[in-house]
């Protein structure tokens, strides 16, 4: 179609286009069946649209069956397609199909298909956690384990590389930095948490919701409050994507806010994850100090104990990591703190 000519129709000009696009397929299905296949309906025109409504209107006796695809986090980028798709689903005619991921255990069927072996539990979880039960990416990640990428965290494949890229070209600078946040947040992120480093960055708490409407990120249906990536290999990419130093001050960002919220009895583990995570590129001396601000914290309310464990924490960290100048500054720093508060936190918790 040439759109360019058409926008200078009347609307007499387009109606009469339309019903002759729809005549021939009724036409057609006189003779045989028909049957019409429509790929990525959200990249439509909003004309293409309105000639599918009319067509779904005069197909219910015919014999004619329209599929359709379309991806519904893309509706959101343009409010006249959406309302098109919306008048087309509310026919008598029409229904959707919403396509899940595959479960784990057939996802383990796929796997076992793809490469001759039936993978390990460990391996079966990793993977579907990795693509979210996504054929596509499920595929192209076991065809690059096959080819002997197996690590870690195995590189992202080339092929989905390519497409996440393409899907994360379209948002904004906000939304990229949302989304990096979260994957360097981890698997799992805790919206409260996440808005609260967005008010330190000074970005919009609306930022979270334009980063769900990518569909790369979404509500955790098992944990109220909390967020993960539908797919774990947009998380590989966003990471391998960062710069090492900035990515070691995204994880210095979070546990900073994780010591500023930390309550007498939370856990130490994520903390000292991402200390350690930025110790690396960031050297010890400044990686710990959300640590160290704890321990001052707790000493300073004679909670000895307490500021024993989170020196201990702090040395856990100096300890991950290869001995220099920096590291022994830290030491030096610990060292003298931790019999003193061992003997009082002793003195403190022995019976008189």
């Amino acid at each position: 179609m040439d759109f360019v000519t058409q926008a200078e129709w009347l609307p007499e000009q387009h109606l009469t286009h339309q019903m002759r696009i729809c005549q021939a397929v009724l036409a057609a299905a006189e003779r045989t069946p028909v049957l019409l296949l429509l790929e990525d309906l959200d990249l439509a025109h909003v004309p293409v649209l309105e000639v599918l409504q009319l067509l779904v209107k005069q197909i219910s006796r015919a014999r004619v069956l329209l599929l359709a695809t379309l991806r519904d986090h893309e509706l959101a980028k343009g409010p006249a397609v959406r309302r098109a798709v919306g008048r087309i689903l509310q026919e008598g005619n029409a229904s959707m199909l919403r396509l899940e991921g595959l479960t784990e255990k057939q996802s383990r069927a796929l796997i076992t298909l793809a490469s001759g072996t039936a993978p390990s539990h460990n391996e079966a979880q990793r993977l579907q956690r990795a693509t979210g039960g996504n054929p596509f990416l499920l595929l192209s990640t076991v065809d690059a384990h096959i080819a002997g990428e197996r690590r870690a965290r195995p590189p992202v494949p080339f092929e989905v590389r390519e497409t996440l890229h393409e899907r994360l070209s379209g948002c904004s600078v906000d939304t990229l930095e949302v989304l990096t946040l979260c994957a360097v947040m981890g698997t799992d992120v805790d919206r409260p948490l996440l808005a609260d480093l967005l008010s330190e960055l000074e970005l919009p708490h609306t930022s979270i919701d334009d980063a769900m409407q990518t569909g790369l990120l979404r509500h955790d249906r098992t944990a109220e409050g909390r967020l993960s990536f539908t797919h774990g290999l947009t998380r590989d990419l966003l990471l391998d994507d960062t710069q090492p130093v900035t990515r070691a001050l995204w994880h210095q960002r979070v546990a900073t806010m994780l010591a500023r919220r930390c309550q007498p009895g939370d856990d130490t583990a994520e903390i000292r994850h991402h200390c350690l995570a930025a110790a690396q590129p960031l050297g010890s001396r400044v990686s710990v100090r959300p640590l160290l601000a704890l321990a001052d914290r707790d000493q300073a309310r004679f909670s000895h104990a307490a500021a024993l464990h989170w020196l201990e924490a702090t040395a856990s960290v100096v300890a991950a990591l290869p001995t220099d100048e920096t590291t022994s500054a830290v030491e030096v720093r610990v060292a003298p703190s931790s019999p003193t508060l061992t003997r009082s936190s002793c003195r403190t918790d022995t019976p008189r």
